[in-house]
């Protein structure tokens, strides 16, 4: 049987954590804002959204959160400013696309984390992840983290 200070102590520490994830939602309608190329990484990171939301993480992936034949700068936007986290799935080809970029800088300036996974055109054949791709930073281009 708890003693009362330690069922305090209990109830007090679940209100905490109530309370931290009300103000988070509050000030960040996503954890993760999922960037990527379409042509090469989409069934990525459709997989990646759907293992992070199993963990409780919400996500944003433009092709589900955007709604059908509106523009997407105003979404982007949005969804960039409503974002904890940035998460580039850096494929050769999304280091070369508008969005990729436009993302990426817009998401910098916030001065969040950001994470970069580099996936090559070998792994996507291997269908393997290699862990030393990633990378957290901030304040660096897209492609030149270290």
């Amino acid at each position: 049987m708890l003693r009362p200070v330690a069922r305090f102590r209990s109830a007090l520490n679940r209100l905490r954590e109530i309370l931290f994830k009300r103000l988070f939602r509050a000030r960040f309608r996503y954890d993760v804002f999922i960037s990527y190329s379409h042509r090469d990484a989409k069934d990525y990171a459709i997989n990646l959204k759907k293992q992070l939301s199993s963990l409780d993480f919400t996500c944003f992936i433009d092709e589900e959160e955007s709604p059908a034949g509106s523009s997407l700068d105003p979404t982007l936007a949005k969804a960039l400013r409503k974002s904890a986290t940035f998460v580039l799935l850096a494929t050769e080809r999304a280091l070369t696309r508008p969005y990729v970029t436009s993302e990426f800088e817009k998401f910098i300036a916030t001065k969040r984390t950001i994470v970069q996974y580099f996936r090559s055109a070998h792994q996507k054949q291997r269908g393997g992840i290699d862990t030393t791709s990633l990378e957290y930073h901030q304040g660096a281009k897209p492609g030149l983290a270290k």
